[in-house]
């Protein structure tokens, strides 16, 4: 008597598959969250920058007294046009020892001494010089000017006030030099670097994101590791930029088919898919399948997946193809 013949249904893998989400936590992060601090002593006499304003790079943020750091400008320029004096009628004076040289009025030591004099003069010309352009450069720091786009966070230092070099006068954070951190479950690390796409869920709006790194050590205290990833197309984000310190969710699909769990059948202890091959099915155990979950799987997507008379099968069984009703 030959054996019963199951009816069943069977569909594609293309159609039935599915490629799980998964979610972590993740905040926005600034690579630079700064203390900016004076550089020379000076009394505050503006700060021009005011908390929660966006600066451009290079705009001023405080200025500091200036009175002395000119003074000490014009000390350093009046010494060095003295040496420039100095080494004129030293040049001179080297010119008419060499002339009354070739006539032997001249010894050769006061002709040596006059070289003498000349390269000394020089020195302390090129000596002079660097003291010129330092004594500018101090005047420069009593203008102090944001190194990046930043957002003030912060009033440290106070009109009135005595900075000195080191003191902190303003907390700013950069707004432009962004990335997102996420702790993610150490088993996850492989399906993020796979997965199909990478986003920042945060206040209702979804940012592509490209992984950078995912750091090499596992937090002994959460048994997570951290996920460091970059904006991808900065520019669609105008009008809806994210913000240093924003929370939010890290959310992204894992690149291969999943077979959802309710097509799952377990058989002599293992879980798997009947799949139909002509008019026979065939049990397929799937080695890292858990119960209620998704199991992920290589088949090849025209794979003909049991959906529907699964739970009578036996591996080999013969079956027919039922058609579905609409």
């Amino acid at each position: 008597m030959a054996s019963e013949v199951i009816p069943v249904i069977s569909k594609p893998l293309s159609s039935v598959a599915i490629y799980p989400q998964f979610r972590a936590p993740a905040n926005v992060i600034s690579m630079n969250n700064s203390r900016i601090s004076a550089e020379v002593s000076a009394r505050i006499t503006s700060i021009p920058a005011n908390v929660g304003e966006e600066v451009k790079k290079d705009q001023v943020l405080v200025r500091l007294e200036q009175r002395d750091y000119q003074l000490a400008v014009e000390r350093e320029q009046a010494k060095l046009e003295a040496l420039l004096a100095r080494v004129k009628l030293a040049d001179y004076e080297l010119n008419r020892a060499l002339s009354l040289s070739k006539k032997q009025a001249v010894s050769e030591q006061l002709l040596k001494q006059r070289e003498a004099e000349l390269n000394t003069l020089r020195a302390d010309e090129k000596g002079q010089r660097v003291a010129l352009q330092l004594a500018k450069q101090n005047l420069e720091k009593t203008v102090i000017r944001a190194p990046f786009p930043a957002v003030i966070t912060e009033h440290i230092g106070q009109v009135g006030e005595l900075a000195a070099p080191g003191s902190p006068l303003l907390q700013i954070v950069d707004s432009s030099n962004l990335e997102v951190s996420a702790n993610i479950q150490a088993h996850h690390a492989e399906e993020i670097i796979k997965a199909k796409s990478l986003h920042l869920l945060s206040e209702g709006n979804r940012y592509p994101l490209l992984l950078r790194v995912i750091t090499p050590a596992i937090d002994s205290k959460s048994r997570t590791r951290e996920a460091r990833l970059l904006f991808k197309n900065e520019q669609l984000f105008k009008d809806k930029p994210a913000m240093p310190g924003g929370a939010g969710e890290l959310a992204w699909e894992r690149s291969s088919a999943s077979l959802p769990s309710d097509l799952l059948v377990k058989r002599n202890g293992k879980l798997g898919v009947f799949v139909q091959r002509e008019n026979q099915a065939r049990f397929l155990p799937l080695p890292d399948a858990e119960e209620g979950r998704p199991a992920s799987t290589n088949l090849p997507p025209d794979t003909q997946i049991i959906t529907q008379g699964r739970f009578r099968l036996q591996d080999g069984d013969a079956v027919s193809q039922q058609s579905v009703s609409q």
